[in-house]
């Protein structure tokens, strides 16, 4: 994933955020996290992030321990990065509440 996108970090975070930032892109480890979550969008496309989440609680366990958290970041990395977008609003399963689906855009993510 080679697009140029926002800074991970947000510019009123403490340093250790932007820190953990960098070593995430340099490691490699951002770039994996979105490929994994852009699998899961088009493979459930029209989900909410928890119930991505929930879904996939398996892959995801060895990234995080708080998967949602990973799911709802990655997921806006792909909306900045126009790879998915967000659709209207449903009654989540999961959460109870109402949310936002994900849904991936077509064509080449290179």
């Amino acid at each position: 994933m080679t697009a140029p996108m926002e800074p991970i970090a947000h510019n009123n975070d403490p340093g250790t955020s932007h820190l953990a930032a960098g070593h995430m892109e340099e490691s490699g480890k951002l770039s994996a996290h979105q490929r994994l979550v852009l699998d899961m969008v088009e493979r459930d496309p029209g989900c909410t992030c928890a119930e991505l989440a929930k879904l996939n609680e398996g892959r995801l366990r060895q990234h995080s321990m708080d998967i949602l958290m990973l799911v709802r970041r990655r997921v806006t990395d792909l909306v900045r990065k126009g790879w998915c977008y967000y659709g209207p609003r449903t009654s989540c399963a999961v959460m109870g509440n109402t949310a936002g689906t994900v849904w991936p855009v077509e064509g080449d993510k290179q």
